[in-house]
């Protein structure tokens, strides 16, 4: 209910970090109650509100619990057991991408990651329902394909990261990871 099948998905939902499943929870549940209120914000220019989203905005009480046990159990019950799946897929897609850059160049890549995302005259243009503009000033850019999301169009920017954006595309090849 957080996140509409198409469009924004809320940053407090996708930490910019790395470490296990118990410590990505845990910096989730630690979200600051100003940040989970403009990231719920934001979702809702593309979606419907969930009910309980004002309540979890304040970080605190049932729906902060409520979030982080659902969190678990679908990291538990979906994620866990494609996880190797994924590996390959992610593998896979990045000796694709190395083998692009290397013959082709960079351009190609970006141009060929997804059809939402185009290089032009020496920016980088990412078709998205939010219109934003996001200035690096100087910060490097992460683009990691996503094995995690099956459907095709799902793109992802994170600009809230201290050192470098974020953006996250769903892989062409990713059907299935079992």
């Amino acid at each position: 209910e957080l996140t509409a099948a198409h469009g924004y998905v809320p940053g407090f939902l996708i930490p910019e970090a790395t470490g296990t499943v118990e410590e990505l929870l845990d910096l989730v549940m630690a979200t600051p109650p100003a940040q989970l209120r403009a990231d719920l914000e934001a979702a809702t220019a593309t979606s419907p509100r969930a009910a309980w989203a004002s309540e979890l905005a304040t970080g605190r009480g049932r729906a902060m619990d409520l979030l982080g046990a659902a969190m678990d159990a679908f990291h538990r019950e979906v994620v866990a057991p494609m996880r190797p799946g994924f590996r390959r897929i992610v593998t896979a897609e990045l000796g694709r991408l190395a083998w692009q850059a290397a013959t082709l160049g960079m351009e190609s890549v970006l141009n060929s990651m997804h059809p939402a995302i185009k290089w032009r005259e020496g920016r980088l243009d990412v078709d998205l329902p939010v219109d934003a503009d996001v200035h690096l000033e100087g910060r490097g850019l992460i683009i990691s394909p996503s094995a995690a999301w099956s459907q095709a169009g799902r793109v992802s920017i994170n600009t809230r990261s201290t050192g470098c954006s974020r953006t996250s595309s769903s892989i062409r090849a990713a059907r299935t990871c079992r």
